[in-house]
């Protein structure tokens, strides 16, 4: 495993994703899946990547499984309404997380569910995070359904 790791801190991938594979028939961890799973993405390889860290979350929940995994059905695959449960499970894991609550806020916009994402957003704003274009932009949006 720490071998693997040291392969991936190298940018050494197929190297660190066969080290991985050997330590999870040795000793199947959720960080050695989860890493497995960064090593398989960084080989362009979304699905083994996506497998690898649901074994992840399935020995242990994890927020950062979690943003993975929604990150890649957003942001790769046009999965949101699945990103978000992820994005939602790595909030109650991390609620003062102000990235995650930020990239739920821009899955949320995108769907149209205004309201929820200004809430985030005011939280990533409480959180130290400078929002306030996406806040304003997001408020606008939501002034023009209602003057409709």
């Amino acid at each position: 495993y720490n071998k693997g790791l040291e392969h991936y801190a190298k940018s050494e991938f197929k190297e660190a994703s066969e080290l991985f594979k050997k330590a999870i028939q040795e000793n199947p961890t959720s960080d050695a899946f989860y890493n497995l799973g960064n090593a398989e993405f960084s080989l362009g390889k979304t699905q083994e990547a996506l497998d690898s860290w649901q074994s992840s979350l399935k020995l242990k929940e994890r927020s950062d499984a979690h943003v993975n995994v929604a990150n890649v059905l957003a942001l790769k695959l046009g999965k949101t309404e699945k990103a978000l449960v992820h994005y939602q499970k790595a909030i109650i894991l991390e609620p003062q997380d102000a990235e995650i609550r930020y990239n739920h806020a821009v899955v949320l916009e995108s769907l149209s569910k205004l309201e929820q994402a200004a809430q985030e957003y005011q939280e990533c704003r409480k959180l130290g995070m400078d929002v306030d274009k996406n806040l304003r932009n997001v408020l606008a949006k939501i002034a023009g359904k209602l003057s409709k």
